[in-house]
């Protein structure tokens, strides 16, 4: 007999029959649905809690991957079957069979946020439904096509764009660009010479810039951050520091604007490093996240807090919304 032992005894599956290897084979695979879906439903709580936040990890994901191992394509694929099962219970049975497998799920969830987010529709429970029955299944080259031929909006689901600030002085760009616009990037460069898209691009930008600006009857002062100019943004002020005022208040009114200076945003870098923030109360480590941060008030804002630098601070989006809960401005289902 093979013992129930995380470690199992090679040369003794090796010495049982062919019809045995795969009687237990089977076995050990149903194993293994039953305890992935087990942890679906653990990880469906942390995701719901936010219980990763107790601890130094900003995500689910990173939570998946630092602390329990995952690869990130795994990790990736986990968190993604995760929330399919908390928005459309009945995938939970579709997994419990075998017809979706976790990678198919991933796919699923996929297109679900990409029709919110690119097509600007959230899928109704029943559509959902309907979708995760027409990918029950199939191969995931399979459900690809099923899930193309659904979208509502191709063309921008393919054309993703990303803004990451990579340092104080520089962000990074992506985007994709069509056969017509990259044949008119080929000829701008072959009259440019050896010049850098960099180059072609902030050539580009200023010419556009000074073509809106004597559109809009506006004129072309060109300064640094270091100069002392009027900004071209109504109801803001340049200041000697490059920071930017409030507005002023109008008819008497006080209003109170979200609005933070280029030279606030520039401080609270330099002092996250592009990094989160966040400190973990248990351990004292800081979360390691330098994915999307975002700027967050440390004094609410709702709760008078300034826009100055000092009451600023990097969080990534998971911290950000756990500030949040525990300052009774969110709930932790939203």
């Amino acid at each position: 007999m093979i013992k129930n032992s995380p470690f199992l005894n090679l040369d003794l599956i090796h010495s049982l029959a062919d019809d045995e290897v795969l009687s237990r084979t089977f076995i050990a695979a149903k194993k293994e649905q039953a305890a992935t879906l087990d942890l679906l439903e653990y990880l469906t709580v942390v995701d719901t809690r936010r219980l990763y936040a107790k601890l130094e990890y900003s995500s689910l994901f990173d939570y998946l991957v630092k602390k329990l191992g995952y690869s990130e394509m795994q990790a990736s694929d986990r968190v993604n079957a995760t929330r399919l099962m908390r928005s459309v219970p009945a995938a939970k049975a579709q997994i419990k069979s075998g017809e979706l497998n976790i990678t198919v799920a991933s796919q699923v969830q996929r297109f679900f946020n990409q029709e919110k987010n690119h097509g600007d529709r959230a899928l109704t429970k029943e559509e959902k439904e309907e979708v995760i029955e027409s990918c029950a299944g199939k191969s995931k080259r399979e459900v690809e096509k099923e899930l193309f031929s659904r979208q509502s909006e191709p063309v921008k689901v393919l054309k993703k764009e990303s803004i990451k600030e990579v340092s104080e002085k520089y962000t990074e760009l992506k985007f994709l660009i069509d056969d017509a616009t990259f044949q008119k990037l080929e000829e701008t460069k072959n009259l440019f010479g050896d010049e850098s898209l960099e180059k072609i691009f902030t050539e580009a930008l200023e010419a556009l810039n000074e073509k809106l600006k004597k559109k809009k009857g506006m004129s072309s002062v060109k300064r640094d951050d270091s100069e002392s100019s009027k900004s071209t943004f109504p109801g803001k002020e340049s200041t000697t520091n490059g920071a930017s005022k409030e507005p002023q208040p109008l008819n008497g009114l006080s209003i109170r604007s979200r609005f933070i200076s280029i030279h606030a945003k520039r401080e609270v870098f330099k002092r996250s490093k592009g990094q989160c923030e966040w400190v973990a109360n248990e351990s004292g480590v800081r979360c390691q996240s330098r994915y999307k941060l975002e700027i967050d008030h440390i004094l609410a804002f709702a709760k008078n807090g300034s826009n100055d630098a000092g009451n600023l601070r990097h969080l990534c989006r998971n911290h950000n919304h756990r500030a949040a809960v525990e300052a009774g401005l969110s709930r932790w289902d939203r």
